[in-house]
C-alpha cells in the first residue's frame, strides 16, 4: 500500500520560531544554505534586518524568517523526490504554501507578511490561548462565566484556540486550572484570526490588491472560510479575511479524498502540526513524517525522514541528498 500514499504537505504557523533556526538549518543541507541566502536577498527590499542575522530579534522578522524556513524545506523535499499531491498551511503558513503551490510570488508573500505583522500590531491588545477541550465546551465554559471568547482556530477534535480580551484569557487560565482543563496563553497581546481585527483587515485588504495572485499549479486546500461568501486564495480578499476568520485546519483534513492512504509531512522547525493530523485522521491509512524537530541534530533528523519516507514506499532522488553533502 505504501507505493499508492498522497503526499501532503503541511505548513505551521509563526508559533515554531526558534533562535538561530535558520543558521541551523543551513547547515543541514548544501540546498538550505543557498536558498536561504536567496530568501533573505529578497526580504532584503522589504526588512531592515537581513533574515540570517538571527542575533537581531524583531517579531515581525522572525514571522519571515519561519516563512522561509517553510519556502526552502519544501522545495528541499521537492528536489528530493518526493512531490506534494496536496498542500494545508496554518496561519502564517498558509503564506508559504501559497508561494509553494505558485499562487503568490515569494518578494510578494514577503511584502504581505511585513504589512500583515504592522496591522495586528497596531490593533487592541488581545490574546490567543489553547485548549486541549472541543471549540463548544470551552467557549459554554467561558460563556457560563460571564467571559466571551471566540475561537480562532480548530486543529482537531479536542485541539482548539480562542482569543479575547487579555484579562478574559488570564481568568480563564485560572477557572481552566481548577476545573483540570489545559488551557495554556500563546500570546498575550495579540495575534490574527480575531474578529476585533476587522478594521485592520478591512485596511490591509487596500495593500493585497496592489499584489498579483494565480491560479495554483499544485494543489491547496485552504484553511479559511470566510461567512460572506466563497472566496478562495487565489483572491486577494482571501488575505485580508485571513486576519479576522478562524483557522478551520481539521476541516482542511477532512477534505482530503476519502479511500485512500497518506503521507503527512510537516515543512515546520517544529512539526506542531503532525499531532492534530495524527488526532484528526487516524493511523491506520497515514503515516506521519517531521522533517526536523528544534533543538536537535537537523542533518540527522532529515536522514530520519528519509529513511521514513522510503520505509513507506516513497521514491527519492538520491543523488540530490548526497549532492555536495556538509560535513557532520
Amino acid at each position: 500500500m505504501g507505493e499508492n500514499k498522497k503526499n501532503v504537505f503541511l505548513f505551521p504557523g509563526n508559533g515554531i520560531h526558534q533562535k538561530n533556526m535558520l543558521r541551523i538549518l543551513s547547515q543541514a543541507h548544501p540546498f538550505f544554505e543557498k536558498r536561504l541566502k536567496e530568501l533573505e536577498a529578497c526580504a532584503g527590499q522589504f526588512c531592515e534586518i537581513p533574515l540570517l542575522e538571527e542575533e537581531k530579534e524583531d517579531e515581525i522578522i522572525n514571522q519571515i524568517r519561519v516563512f522561509a524556513s517553510e519556502v526552502a524545506i519544501s522545495e528541499f523535499w521537492e528536489k528530493a523526490g518526493c512531490c506534494a499531491d496536496y498542500s494545508i498551511g496554518h496561519s502564517l503558513g498558509e503564506y508559504a504554501a501559497a508561494v509553494f503551490c505558485g499562487i503568490l510570488t515569494e518578494a510578494d508573500a514577503i511584502y504581505l507578511l511585513s504589512e500583515r505583522g504592522k496591522h495586528i500590531h497596531e490593533e487592541t491588545p488581545h490574546a490567543t490561548a489553547i485548549s486541549e477541550t472541543s471549540a463548544e465546551d470551552i467557549l459554554e465554559l467561558a460563556a457560563s462565566c460571564g467571559i466571551t471568547l471566540e475561537l480562532s482556530a480548530c486543529n482537531a477534535p479536542e485541539i482548539v484556540t480562542v482569543c479575547g480580551k487579555t484579562e478574559d484569557i488570564a481568568r480563564m487560565v485560572q477557572i481552566c486550572k481548577t476545573k483540570k482543563i489545559r488551557f495554556g496563553v500563546i500570546n498575550k497581546f495579540h495575534g490574527a484570526h480575531y474578529s476585533g481585527l476587522r478594521q485592520d483587515a478591512e485596511k490591509f485588504a487596500a495593500i493585497t490588491q496592489t499584489v498579483s495572485f494565480h491560479a495554483p499549479v499544485k494543489t491547496m486546500i485552504q484553511t479559511i472560510y470566510p461567512k460572506d461568501g466563497t472566496i478562495t486564495p487565489s483572491d486577494s480578499r482571501y488575505w485580508s479575511e485571513h486576519l479576522c476568520n478562524s483557522v478551520q485546519f481539521r476541516d482542511a483534513l477532512l477534505q482530503l479524498p476519502k479511500n485512500a492512504s497518506y503521507r503527512l509531512l510537516d515543512m515546520g522547525i517544529s512539526p506542531v502540526l503532525l499531532g492534530p493530523a495524527q488526532k484528526t485522521l487516524g493511523t491506520e491509512h497515514c503515516v506521519y513524517i517531521p522533517t526536523v524537530r528544534a533543538g536537535r541534530n537537523y542533518k540527522q533528523q532529515i536522514q530520519n525522514a528519509v529513511q521514513l519516507l522510503a520505509e513507506s514506499g516513497g521514491t527519492m532522488h538520491t543523488h540530490f541528498l548526497q549532492e555536495n553533502e556538509t560535513e557532520e
